[in-house]
């Protein structure tokens, strides 16, 4: 959908700018009006452009700012405080720019009758939809200082999979690009000007120094080949956020990768279970709760098992075939959900699982570090070696005739 800028005169007066996502004017027009304001100037954005206003422009609302925000707005309902006036006052703590400007917007809707889950809607980009769907259960409960703290705990845990996920990640990618930094050091810099000193000497080079003048012989003439593998990473990494076909090639990938595939599948399923828990916890129907998932789960791969779990229960199957159709999760996981579905303690079961799948996450972060060590000493070791070895043989030469 096209991106347009917009800006507009409100009953009171007041000056309102904005961007995001329209079919087309006229819906943003009808935007416009449910404000009861005027529309004064609009352009639409090229994407390119709003991609980079993006990236390096507009500030970004952090999931740990979303979770602040609940904390606060959950103790200062359940204090008594209007809602109005404690988003009013919020909004004028809040540093970040984005997130306030959408705090003062939610405030001018309900001055105008909105309900705060309709108007948390309109800004998917700063709400995940499971905020706004427990929002929505605490204004039709009267509990929506307990909903908003649970969207906080929620989000919490949430982010606590995936900074684990992420943590366990980054390790091995920054030990891959040190050890990468330092063999081209040593192919660019540091043995052309040593093996090149043996050559003009006119000593006898063994084997294990040819072999090694070749190889550096190779990184310099044809370094650029080596960019050829993160470029195209790089490159399908960004499609990935562009293109759903290529963005659910890139969540099969990682779901497949040696080593790190097990933790983002148990992170997905820790995902998965939480989030389930949280919307049958709070009230939701089973399908009401899978419908919301599957617009809200970030991961393809897992948003087409609960597609296949929804339609399942939506022929007739039971909870235990519906969970084993996909062939995602553990018999044992299947097993407990059925179990919980036929003792009417499902909520518990899912938050046991969530609990479980956790841990199992945590415990890989913590070994896949100490897997990895040794596994970085034989790499380096191994290129120590060879490096060793071709310098060896020449220097022992040189030392030879020196003494003949």
């Amino acid at each position: 959908m096209p991106i347009y800028w917009y800006k507009a005169i409100t009953t009171r007066g007041e000056t309102v700018t904005g961007y995001r996502e329209f079919s087309d004017l006229i819906s943003l027009d009808r935007f416009i009006s449910s404000y009861d304001m005027t529309l004064v100037d609009v352009k639409e954005i090229p994407k390119p452009a709003y991609t980079f206003l993006e990236i390096f422009l507009i500030q970004k609302v952090k999931r740990r700012e979303i979770i602040e925000l609940c904390t606060n707005l959950s103790l200062l309902v359940s204090g008594g405080l209007p809602l109005a006036d404690s988003l009013r006052d919020l909004a004028e703590t809040t540093k970040n720019k984005t997130l306030r400007n959408v705090l003062k917007a939610i405030y001018r809707d309900l001055e105008e009758g909105f309900l705060l889950s309709e108007s948390m809607a309109k800004h998917p980009k700063v709400f995940p939809e499971v905020m706004v769907n427990l929002v929505k259960i605490g204004e039709e409960t009267g509990e929506l200082g307990k909903m908003l703290k649970d969207a906080a705990e929620h989000l919490e845990r949430v982010d606590s999979i995936i900074s684990n996920t992420k943590r366990a990640l980054i390790y091995p990618a920054f030990v891959l690009l040190a050890m990468t930094g330092a063999f081209f050091f040593w192919m660019i810099y540091v043995l052309p000007k040593v093996l090149s000193m043996f050559q003009s000497m006119g000593i006898a080079i063994p084997l294990p120094t040819r072999i090694l003048i070749g190889i550096v012989s190779f990184v310099n003439r044809f370094w650029f080949l080596f960019l050829i593998p993160p470029f195209l990473l790089l490159a399908f990494y960004i499609a990935s956020r562009y293109n759903e076909k290529v963005k659910r090639t890139y969540h099969w990938l990682l779901l497949k990768l040696p080593i790190f595939g097990p933790i983002v599948k148990n992170s997905a399923i820790a995902f998965f279970f939480e989030y389930f828990s949280l919307l049958i916890t709070a009230g939701t129907s089973m399908f009401k709760a899978l419908r919301t998932m599957e617009k809200s789960t970030p991961n393809l791969i897992l948003r087409e098992v609960i597609i296949k779990i929804h339609k399942k229960l939506a022929s007739g199957a039971n909870i235990q075939e519906a969970f084993a159709a996909p062939g995602f999760f553990e018999p044992l996981v299947i097993r407990m959900v059925s179990v919980g579905a036929s003792t009417g303690d499902l909520d518990a079961q899912l938050r046991y699982i969530a609990n479980f799948y956790m841990e199992r996450v945590n415990k890989m972060v913590e070994v896949i570090s100490k897997v990895l060590e040794p596994v970085v000493l034989v790499g380096a070791a191994i290129l120590l070696v060879l490096i060793i070895l071709g310098l060896l043989g020449p220097i022992y030469d040189m030392l030879g005739k020196i003494k003949g």
